[in-house]
């Protein structure tokens, strides 16, 4: 649903509108959030409504992969999700740990993108 823009198998549960809210940057440079160590989005993401989105590539060489509009959700015990429209692709990682999930949440999702990029 949230890859069809809030439509899922010919039926719509979010209007255009308020998936467009959903998915738009609501804590830009404009809110006074910090952007340091501790915001949770991370790097070139924003925050919509439940949903961190990718707003620009971040400061790291190489940039982690992914596309702007890019739409994900870090839990505190380490399932991730994505969402990238532009490659028409979802990716989930279930997992449970806090200790690791950083480690583990970047490798995957480099592997994810590579795999992806070898097929197309």
């Amino acid at each position: 649903m949230i890859l069809d823009g809030g439509e899922l198998d010919g039926k719509r549960y979010l209007s255009p509108e308020a998936f467009k809210n959903m998915t738009a940057d609501h804590i830009g440079p404009g809110a006074s959030v910090a952007r340091d160590y501790f915001y949770f989005p991370g790097d070139g993401f924003g925050f919509g409504y439940g949903l961190a989105v990718r707003t620009d590539p971040g400061l790291a060489t190489p940039p982690p992969p992914g596309s702007i509009g890019e739409l994900k959700w870090d839990s505190g015990s380490g399932t991730y999700f994505g969402v990238d429209p532009k490659l028409d692709m979802i990716y989930i990682l279930m997992e449970q740990t806090q200790n690791e999930r950083g480690r583990i949440r970047v490798a995957f999702k480099k592997l994810v993108y590579d795999a992806f990029m070898r097929i197309n």
